[in-house]
C-alpha cells in the first residue's frame, strides 16, 4: 500500500462517519471512539509532537527572517533568495486532525507489517463479548491496544496460531492485548482468568516468550500450561504442564516509558530488583502474590513510592513513548523529591522490600485436578460443537472414542450401569439435575433415579 493511499485512509478515519468507509477500513474497527489504547497514545504523542514542532520552527523562521533582510523592502541584503523549508511542516502548519492522521498512518503501517506482528484472533466468543466496548465477533483479528471483556457467564478464546498461544477467559475477566510481537507476547490481565496453553513445534519461525501481567505480578513462559487468576485481593498463578517464571511487579514502576527508565540510574536498578526476583513455579505447584502483603512492601520504600506518584511522573505511566521535555520533568521531579537520599540507599530499601521471590506451594493432586478441571470447563455449546465434529468422521469403536472424547471433551468416559440393565459407556456431565452422556452412539439425557452404578476407571 502506498504511503498516498495510507494518509488517504487515515484521513478518511477522522473525517467520514464510519458508515462511508471502505471495506478495508471497516474491517480495521478504528473508529476515534474504539481506538485502542496503543493509537491513542500515538494520537496523543503526535499531536504533542506537532504543536512543539510548530513553536520551534516559528522561532526558527523569525530568526533567520531578522538574521536575512536589511533593506526597507524586505529581501535579502546579499541576494539570496528565503525558501521556506518543509521537512516535517504538514502535520506542523495544518490542523490538528492532521497530526491525528499521522498518528493513524503509523497505525496503519504497524497492522500491515505482518512480520512485525504476530496474528492473534478471537477463536471464540461465546456471550456479550466486548472488544473496545463494542459487540465483538469470534474470528476478529486482535491488535495491540486491544481489551476483551468477558461479562459473568460468558467464555471466550484468544490465539495465535502460528506461536502456539491460546488463552481461555472465563466470566467477569478483562484482558488487554498488551504486545504481540515476534520476541514477545504480553497480556494484562485486569480481573478474572485466563488459562494459558503454550505449545511449540518446529514448524513455528517465530517463538516469542509468552508473559501475563497484573499490577503487581507476572508469569513468563516459554512453553507450558499454566492459569492466572486476578481479583482486588491476590493475583495467583497455578502451573498444570511444565515451569512457570513468577514475579512481582510494580506497575508504578514498570509502566513508565523505557526512555524514562533508561534515563534514570534510581529507576534502572530499582526495576532490576523485580526482575531478578524470579520464582520457578513448577507443575502442580501455586504461587500467590496478595495485595495487602504487596502493600506492606510499598510501606517499606515510601519516599520512591511518592515519587513515581508526583503528577509529572504518573502522568507518562502507561505511555509508549514521551517528549524530551515530558522526561527531563519527570526526572527533575524525581530528584527534587528524593534529594535528600542517596541512590545506593533507596535501592537498598527496593532489594530488601522486593528482591525476595514470591513464595510457592505443593497442590495435592485432587486439588491440582479439580482447578484444572475448572479452568478449562468447556460450554454446553461448545461442547456440543466438538461432539458433532467427532461424530460426523463416524465408526469409531470403542478406544477411538475414549480417547477422542477425552481429548475433545476434556473427560474420559465411563461404563454406567442402568437401572434397567443396560450398559453405556460415554463422558458425563451433570447439569439442571439430570446427566448428559456423550456417546459412540449419540447423546443421552439420564436421570439420577435411573442409574444403578457408574464404574470409575
Amino acid at each position: 500500500m502506498s504511503e498516498q493511499r495510507f494518509e488517504d485512509l487515515a484521513r478518511r478515519i477522522l473525517d467520514e462517519p464510519s458508515s462511508s468507509w471502505p471495506e478495508e477500513l471497516k474491517g480495521l474497527r478504528t473508529q476515534k471512539k474504539a481506538m485502542p489504547e496503543g493509537l491513542r497514545l500515538r494520537l496523543q504523542a503526535m499531536n504533542e509532537a506537532a504543536l512543539q514542532e510548530k513553536r520551534q520552527d516559528d522561532a526558527k523562521e523569525a530568526a533567520l527572517e531578522s538574521d536575512s533582510t536589511s533593506s526597507a523592502d524586505g529581501k535579502p541584503a546579499d541576494g539570496r533568495v528565503l525558501q521556506m523549508k518543509r521537512f516535517r511542516r504538514i502535520a506542523a502548519f495544518s490542523s490538528l486532525p492532521a497530526a491525528a492522521a499521522a498518528a493513524v498512518l503509523i497505525y496503519f503501517g504497524f497492522i500491515y507489517s505482518g512480520p512485525d506482528r504476530i496474528p492473534t484472533t478471537l477463536s471464540y466468543a461465546e456471550g456479550p463479548i466486548q472488544l473496545n466496548a463494542q459487540t465483538a465477533e469470534k474470528g476478529q483479528d486482535l491488535i495491540e491496544g486491544d481489551v476483551l471483556s468477558v461479562p459473568a457467564e460468558a467464555l471466550a478464546s484468544v490465539e495465535a496460531p502460528t506461536v502456539g498461544v491460546t488463552l481461555r477467559l472465563h466470566g467477569n475477566t478483562s484482558l488487554l492485548m498488551a504486545r504481540l510481537r515476534p520476541e514477545r507476547l504480553q497480556f494484562r490481565l485486569d480481573q478474572g482468568s485466563a488459562l494459558a496453553r503454550l505449545q511449540r513445534d518446529d514448524s513455528q519461525t517465530a517463538k516469542p516468550g509468552l508473559a501475563i501481567v497484573t499490577e503487581t505480578g507476572e508469569a513468563s513462559v516459554i512453553g507450558t500450561v499454566f492459569s492466572v487468576e486476578k481479583n482486588t485481593q491476590q493475583t495467583r498463578l497455578t502451573t498444570y504442564e511444565g515451569t512457570v517464571s513468577y514475579r512481582r511487579r510494580w506497575s508504578d514502576l514498570e509502566d513508565l516509558p523505557e526512555s524514562l527508565i533508561t534515563e534514570s540510574e534510581l529507576l534502572t536498578r530499582a526495576r532490576r530488583v523485580f526482575l531478578e526476583a524470579k520464582a520457578s513455579v513448577d507443575k502442580g505447584k501455586e504461587s500467590v502474590i496478595s495485595a495487602s502483603d504487596f502493600q506492606t512492601r510499598l510501606a517499606l520504600i515510601p519516599a520512591l513510592n511518592q515519587a513515581l506518584n508526583l503528577p509529572a511522573v504518573s502522568a507518562l505511566r502507561n505511555k509508549e513513548s514521551a517528549s524530551k521535555e515530558q522526561i527531563d520533568a519527570a526526572l527533575k521531579a524525581i530528584d527534587e523529591s528524593l534529594k535528600n537520599e542517596s541512590t545506593d540507599t533507596i535501592v537498598a530499601g527496593v532489594q530488601e522490600a522486593f528482591g525476595q521471590p514470591p513464595e510457592v506451594t505443593s497442590l495435592d493432586g485432587d486439588s491440582l485436578a479439580g482447578r484444572r478441571q475448572t479452568m478449562e470447563a468447556l460450554s454446553v455449546e461448545e461442547r456440543n460443537r466438538r461432539f458433532k465434529e467427532m461424530m460426523s468422521k463416524g465408526g469409531l469403536d470403542k478406544e477411538t472414542f475414549r480417547k477422542q472424547a477425552t481429548e475433545l471433551l476434556g473427560k474420559a468416559p465411563q461404563e454406567i450401569i442402568l437401572v434397567s440393565g443396560e450398559h453405556i459407556f460415554g463422558t458425563i456431565f451433570g447439569e439442571n439435575g439430570k446427566y448428559t452422556v456423550y456417546t459412540a452412539s449419540g447423546v443421552r439425557i439420564i436421570s439420577p433415579e435411573e442409574i444403578e452404578e457408574i464404574l470409575f476407571e
